[in-house]
């Protein structure tokens, strides 16, 4: 009995069990890449609003994680669904991951229109600088994060506009804001740093594409890019229709 506990532990019999192990998982995790999240799809469809939405973010998850194939698999089971909910929420995701993979995720968009703002100090305070809110654009990650005139954002995630070796930012900080969001992607999540009614407070935001008819302190729209988008994905749909 000792004798077999010992074989059993001896460093090479371990090593073997792993390697069988990861094996078997590396299998798992490839079976279910090649197959479309079934829950998810259902829950498209459910009478619950929460459970569509939780359908839908689930299976955009997963048809971002398998980019090369799923825009593929997708287009199948749109054409398959007969639920005019769950298809159009599927549509949605369908369109999204086809011009994801060949344009790529493209900059992020808050929303805003701003300018470059001096918060004034006090007694026991040190003035700062920022970029004050002057718009806050409808329908926008901004608005959605309750963001509202007159706040001043005093930095994004790490970034500090008020570090010591950042202070030169007073004449650019709207610059360093931009460039920071524009190195972002749609989906990506950013925190603001700002300054309302003299109180720091922190707001989250999930960025998203930016939209064709953007503009403002993020620059001009680029249209042309966007119709690109738009008749790429109608090619695409039309040769996956010829193909049926």
């Amino acid at each position: 009995m000792i004798g077999e506990l010992k074989i059993i532990l001896e460093p090479r019999y371990i090593k073997r069990l792993l390697n069988v192990c990861c094996g078997l998982c590396l299998m798992s995790a490839s079976i279910s890449a090649q197959v479309l999240p079934k829950e998810a799809i259902k829950l498209l469809g459910d009478d619950q609003f929460t459970k569509r939405e939780k359908g839908q973010a689930q299976l955009l998850k997963w048809s971002l994680a398998n980019l090369q194939k799923s825009p593929e698999m997708l287009y199948s089971a749109w054409k398959k669904e007969k639920d005019p909910e769950a298809k159009t929420r599927c549509f949605s995701i369908l369109k999204k991951v086809v011009t994801l993979r060949k344009f790529g995720r493209g900059p992020g968009f808050v929303g805003i229109r701003m300018d470059a703002a001096i918060v004034a100090g006090g007694p026991d305070k040190e003035e700062l600088i920022g970029v004050r809110i002057t718009l806050v654009l409808p329908g926008t990650p901004a608005e959605k994060s309750a963001l509202a005139l007159g706040d001043v954002v005093v930095g994004v995630d790490a970034l500090d506009f008020n570090q010591p070796n950042k202070r030169h930012l007073i004449n650019d900080v709207l610059d360093a804001f931009m460039e920071y969001i524009r190195e972002k992607h749609p989906d990506d999540e950013i925190t603001l740093h700002i300054i309302r009614n003299g109180k720091k407070i922190e707001k989250k935001v999930t960025l998203i594409a930016r939209p064709p008819d953007a503009d403002g302190p993020f620059g001009r729209a680029q249209n042309d890019t966007w119709e690109q988008k738009e008749n790429y994905f109608n090619e695409w749909l039309n040769k996956m229709e010829r193909k049926r």
